[in-house]
């Protein structure tokens, strides 16, 4: 509600460019934050993912 509120101040003091801008970027700033987050050593892979394995071989169905 709260966001609402401010946005509705904006369009009208500031015009549909300027919320516009505005959300564009804070959506970029967003964005851009999340990707460094995610960036961090702890989310990468310590070792590549090894090739499937072919499942043991059993008997064979009737």
């Amino acid at each position: 509600m709260l966001c609402g509120a401010i946005g509705g101040v904006v369009f009208q003091c500031l015009g549909p460019a300027a919320l516009y801008i505005g959300a564009s970027l804070l959506a970029l700033a967003g964005g851009l934050l999340g990707w460094s987050a995610l960036d961090a050593p702890a989310f990468t892979r310590p070792h590549p993912i090894a090739e499937p394995v072919a499942p043991p071989p059993g008997p064979e169905p009737v």
